[in-house]
């Protein structure tokens, strides 16, 4: 799949590459699959793999075969966080790129014994790519957790915009929280929505800088890559209050550019969007903490690889790979 957890997986890939540690990335489902033979796992690949073209500029090593050895690292995406000890005696670390879709998609982290065993267990590392992570894997106990975030395509950070979108449009994510975007929008029919799909990355890129407000309706389980993306090109954003979208550390925005669900029926957030689209340059201005933040971000991220790897030197880890598309037959 072509999506921000890909994305994330393939920069780590990337970062841990040139960093000398040798990883390579473990492509499964869409006819791929992962399969346990003795202290080795081999890797079918999938018939078609759209990451390999998407994430070409990450250089992604596909693996064919991994050693399950103490020396070699296994990075597990939080959707996988329950079968960390099936690559025993391989070391694991689990990178919560996401927090509630790891319990939403995976019906073994609602089991309690499951989850306190996963949580309990000093050998697994916990990666938080956001501050909402963090807290959460703290409530679970987990005493040291190691912050690893993502960033976005530099094709969003390279052009920095003067000042808010020309068009007055409400660009808009349907596939994250699509139904309420179209009551929003069809309780306002005023608004010119502009749905933000079948674009490639220069087309989401030409949309965003266009657009003059960015609505995400998500329940942001992580650091969603759009809200980013446009803010970075210049669109005035709005964020449902939910998940990371909570954490002003993740997303450094006033509490006026953050939404309620109450907002959407009570008219108030209609009522900022429209503010926003009637005079953008005050709205446009008030954000250039997050657009600094997000122009940050690679920088945030190459210090964080860099730590990481510190981290990993004191149990060494002379290899790694990132199980990266899709689930996996479990080893």
């Amino acid at each position: 799949m072509v999506t921000g957890g890909p994305q994330a997986l393939h920069q780590l890939a990337f970062a841990l590459n040139r960093r000398a540690l040798p990883t390579q990335l473990a492509y499964y489902a869409n006819g791929g699959q992962l399969v346990r033979e003795g202290d080795a796992v081999r890797c079918v690949a999938p018939p078609q793999n759209p990451c390999l073209v998407a994430y070409d500029k990450y250089c992604p090593v596909p693996a064919e075969r991994f050693a399950l050895t103490s020396d070699h690292l296994v990075v597990l995406p939080e959707v996988l966080a329950h079968l960390h000890r099936a690559y025993a005696p391989a070391q694991a670390a689990v990178w919560w790129l996401s927090v509630d879709n790891a319990f939403h998609e995976r019906a073994a982290l609602l089991n309690e014994k499951v989850r306190l065993e996963l949580f309990a267990d000093r050998g697994l590392r916990h990666w938080a790519p956001t501050f909402y992570a963090r807290e959460f894997l703290r409530r679970q106990g987990v005493p040291e957790i190691a912050m690893l975030s993502d960033h976005v395509d530099d094709q969003f950070t390279t052009w920095q915009p003067e000042g808010p979108g020309p068009d007055a449009v409400v660009a808009y994510n349907p596939r994250k929280g699509g139904e309420l975007a179209a009551a929003f929008f069809a309780r306002h029919p005023d608004l010119t929505p502009r749905p933000i799909t079948g674009l490639d990355r220069r087309g989401v890129w030409a949309a965003f800088r266009r657009a003059r407000v960015y609505v995400d309706f998500s329940h942001f389980p992580g650091r969603e890559f759009m809200p980013r993306e446009a803010a970075a090109s210049g669109a005035v954003i709005f964020v449902r209050n939910r998940g990371a979208a909570q954490f002003y550390d993740d997303y450094p925005l006033p509490d006026a550019y953050r939404f309620t669900d109450a907002a959407l029926e009570d008219g108030s957030l209609y009522a900022r969007v429209s503010a926003a689209l009637a005079e953008p340059e005050s709205h446009w201005l008030v954000q250039e903490s997050l657009r600094q933040n997000v122009r940050w971000e690679a920088e945030t991220f190459e210090r964080q690889a860099d730590r990481l790897v510190e981290q990993l030197s004191a149990v060494p880890a002379r290899r790694s790979t990132v199980p990266a598309l899709g689930l996996p037959t479990a080893p």
